[in-house]
């Protein structure tokens, strides 16, 4: 006989079922009457004549009422018709495919690809993280269900993914952060406790050497870089906001920062734009000029107040903040690399003959880098953006 069985009763047919399935019904109402049908049989029987289904009745049913309509008697019953061989394939089929949709890696792995799309052709270092969350989620969902598919989904997920951390600079750039943290944190974890200082002060009629305590992190100064523009030009005697950015290193830096983010902007608006961004500029350093109480000609005091530096890196930093949030893609790789960095790829650059011997080396990317930039990036096989990257920094 079959395993494949169909089971009626009340009027109301189940099916293909197979046999335990079958066995289960009857057993819940073993007084009821159950008809089953397989393939060979002429017509349905009482499921207690059938040899599958005998064990499961544990006693003697009593007699089926006269009212049931598969009361076996003389007269003719109308039974359902058997399903012919093509409904019965037709349902395997059907079985078949929800079983193979239902195996893991499909979903997250096209998740994990849409993501390391976005990472390649947007910000990498903001759609990274969804990528590689996806693509591992998916690997792992192969692996307890693994079909062809998926596989290939989830493959798929995890090489664009690394094409997409290779493309962006940001992304090596957070890494290495990452690791320096990790570092700093386990390095403070494992220094032993120091014992507590001695007194700085010598006993009475005694002579006894100190030696000064080192700075901390927060009151090493960075070398001076910056600015923008030439402390000896002839205007500078006369404004007193060039005065103060020549003078006061901090602010001298974080003047050049922001000017670094202004020409990475430029480079990506058209003339009518980069015309307004001059203007916005313009308004820009009279609010320097109000905000931090200089005034607009003269000389400044060689008792420069102590509230002007802070002032006016506060000004300078937010303003870069403000720029950074307009650029995407390699402007914002190029706004974010440090004055050191751009004035080594300056050097790079001289050193290829790209650049004039002559050339200053002032971090500023102007016309005459722009051009060298673009002719490095065609001369190395890389995509000609005209932007500096974290890659020619790190380039002899």
């Amino acid at each position: 006989m079959s395993n494949v069985w169909y089971y009626a009763k009340d009027g109301k047919t189940e099916g293909p079922l197979p046999v335990d399935a079958v066995a289960e019904r009857i057993s819940r109402d073993q007084a009821a009457s159950h008809l089953v049908w397989t393939q060979g049989m002429q017509e349905w029987i009482d499921a207690r004549a059938a040899p599958e289904f005998k064990s499961h009745y544990t006693g003697t049913p009593p007699p089926l009422p006269r009212a049931s309509p598969f009361t076996l008697s003389t007269s003719k019953v109308k039974r359902p018709s058997p399903p012919t061989p093509k409904q019965e394939k037709e349902k395997q089929k059907t079985v078949v495919v929800y079983r193979e949709r239902a195996r893991g890696g499909f979903a997250t792995g096209l998740l994990g690809i849409l993501f390391a799309l976005l990472s390649i052709f947007t910000i990498g270092i903001i759609f990274l993280p969804f990528a590689f969350f996806f693509s591992a989620i998916g690997f792992l969902f192969f692996i307890f269900a693994p079909n062809a598919l998926g596989g290939v989904m989830v493959l798929m997920a995890i090489v664009l993914t690394i094409v997409g951390y290779a493309s962006s600079p940001t992304a090596w750039l957070a890494t290495l952060a990452l690791i320096g943290l990790a570092a700093s944190s386990s390095s403070s974890d494992e220094r032993e406790p120091q014992p507590p200082q001695a007194p700085i002060s010598a006993p009475a009629n005694t002579q006894a050497a100190y030696t000064p305590t080192p700075p901390t992190p927060s009151q090493v100064t960075l070398p001076r870089v910056g600015p923008s523009f030439s402390c000896s030009g002839p205007g500078v005697s006369k404004q007193p906001l060039a005065q103060s950015i020549c003078r006061l290193d901090d602010v001298s830096r974080a003047e050049l920062n922001y000017v670094i983010a202004y020409q990475a902007l430029r480079q990506t608006l058209d003339a009518s734009n980069q015309k307004a961004l001059r203007a916005e500029a313009d308004k820009f350093v009279q609010r320097l000029t109000d905000d931090c109480n200089l005034s607009t000609t003269g000389q400044l005091p060689d008792a420069v107040p102590t509230s002007l530096n802070g002032c006016l890196v506060a000004l300078f930093n937010t303003q870069r903040t403000e720029l950074l949030g307009r650029l995407t893609g390699d402007a914002l790789d190029e706004a974010i690399l440090t004055p050191e960095q751009l004035m080594q790829i300056q050097r790079t650059l001289k050193a290829r003959g790209l650049l004039p011997s002559d050339a200053v080396v002032d971090g500023v990317i102007g016309p005459a880098t722009r051009k060298a930039i673009s002719d490095w990036q065609r001369a190395n096989g890389q995509r000609e953006s005209g932007f500096a990257s974290a890659i020619m920094a790190s380039t002899p």
